[in-house]
C-alpha cells in the first residue's frame, strides 16, 4: 500500500517561499543602503562645490584688490601718503633680459663649480706629518687625508694619489704614504 506524504511538499514550499522573503528583504534592504550613500555622496559633493566657489570668489576678490594696488595711481598716492620719496626707475637702470632668465642665472650661480683643475701650489699648505694607530703618515696640508683606522688616512679613497709601503717597526707593521696634489 502507498500512501502519500504530502508534509514533505509542504515543508519545501516553505522552506522556498523563506528563502525567497529573505532575498527580496536583503536586496531591499541593499538598495535603500545605496540610495542612502547616494544621498551622503551627493551632499558631500555639493559642500565641496560650495567651498571651491567660495574659494574661486575669495581668489578673485584678492586679485582685484592686488590689482588696485599695483595701479600707478595708487602707488604714487602711498608715495606721497607715506613721504617714501620714491622715483620712477631712469633709462640707464632698466636692464631688459632677452635671454631665458632661469639658464642665465643658473650658468652665473654655476660659473666657479666646475674647473678642469686642482687646486694651485700657493693654495695648498705646507706639509704636515701626522701619526696614525699604527705607524706615522704625511699628508699635504689641504688635501683629502687624516688619520683613520691603523693610520691608512684617506688614501684609501684616492689609491692613484697615494704612494706608499709597507714597513714594519718594533714588530708592528705600519704603512706609510704621502699624498700629492698636482695642479
Amino acid at each position: 500500500m502507498r500512501t502519500s506524504n504530502n508534509r514533505a511538499f509542504v515543508n519545501q514550499v516553505v522552506v522556498a517561499t523563506l528563502f525567497a522573503i529573505g532575498v527580496s528583504g536583503s536586496v531591499g534592504i541593499g538598495s535603500v543602503w545605496m540610495r542612502h550613500q547616494i544621498s551622503v555622496t551627493a551632499e558631500a559633493n555639493k559642500a565641496i562645490e560650495n567651498h571651491l566657489a567660495e574659494v574661486e570668489r575669495l581668489t578673485q576678490q584678492t586679485d582685484t584688490w592686488i590689482a588696485e594696488e599695483q595701479d600707478i595711481t595708487a602707488l604714487v598716492k602711498r608715495n606721497s601718503e607715506w613721504r617714501l620719496g620714491l622715483m620712477p626707475p631712469q633709462d640707464g637702470q632698466v636692464l631688459r633680459i632677452t635671454e631665458d632668465p632661469v639658464a642665465l642665472f643658473n650658468a652665473k650661480r654655476n660659473r666657479g663649480l666646475f674647473q678642469d683643475r686642482g687646486p694651485l701650489r700657493s693654495e695648498v699648505g705646507p706639509t704636515v706629518t701626522f701619526s696614525g694607530v699604527s705607524g706615522d703618515s704625511s699628508a699635504i696640508a689641504g688635501a683629502p687625508a687624516g688619520p683613520a683606522i691603523g693610520g691608512i688616512g684617506s688614501a684609501q679613497a684616492f689609491p692613484s694619489l697615494a704612494q706608499g709601503r709597507k714597513q714594519a717597526k718594533d714588530g708592528i707593521p705600519s704603512i706609510s704614504f704621502r699624498v700629492a696634489v698636482q695642479p
